[in-house]
């Protein structure tokens, strides 16, 4: 990949965090080394979890290969907020455990939200994953992307918690949309009833 910055300085770049090595954490989240992980994509899907933690590898993969510069101007200008050259380095210096989680939550972000500047438009990174001639996918990855694709970050406030098995949550920017009722052990012993954060249910 060239990470360059079009239309500024041509040495400038995007740091080296969105370049996964084969001993870095899984660009998917998985917790993993991406070698153990979606580094091998024809390793077949033992879940539906296995085949969505797939499915954002590949489809980041696909995006850089396809669409590098592009890639690397939206991560600059968009998720950074058009950082200055000492940003970049502090950023392409930081320990391998923050940097491959910073790498984490930006393949989430490109998926969820990204635009690439393509001949003059804007287009969702996911609808080109998505698209014709995009990311080969597995079926429940490919469905799992849907469903990132159709649910925009939101806040949320906890309305009831039991610790160890999960939480109950209002969404406070679409107030018409019931509660929902989420499973999830770690954040339901720290979260506390009217605690608000940003997330994607």
């Amino acid at each position: 990949q060239s990470g360059h910055w079009k239309g500024k300085d041509p040495e400038r770049r995007v740091p080296a965090m969105d370049k996964v090595g084969r001993n870095d954490p899984c660009p998917c989240g998985s917790g993993r080394k991406y070698k153990k992980c979606c580094l091998d994509a024809k390793r077949p899907a033992s879940s539906p979890d296995e085949d969505a933690r797939m499915a954002v590898g590949t489809a980041i993969a696909w995006l850089k290969t396809h669409f590098p510069e592009e890639v690397d101007e939206a991560i600059l200008l968009d998720y950074m907020g058009e950082p200055e050259d000492g940003e970049i380095d502090a950023l392409a210096d930081l320990p391998e455990g923050l940097r491959g989680m910073l790498n984490i939550n930006i393949s989430e972000w490109l998926l969820a939200d990204g635009h690439l500047e393509i001949d003059g438009k804007r287009v969702r990174a996911i609808d080109l994953v998505l698209g014709p001639g995009g990311a080969l996918l597995p079926a429940g990855g490919k469905e799992w992307l849907l469903e990132l694709k159709g649910n925009p970050l939101s806040l949320y406030e906890v309305r009831e918690a039991t610790p160890g098995e999960g939480f109950e949550l209002k969404d406070l920017l679409r107030a018409a949309r019931p509660v929902v009722r989420v499973r999830e052990r770690s954040a339901s012993g720290t979260l506390l009833r009217w605690d608000v954060f940003g997330a994607r249910v």
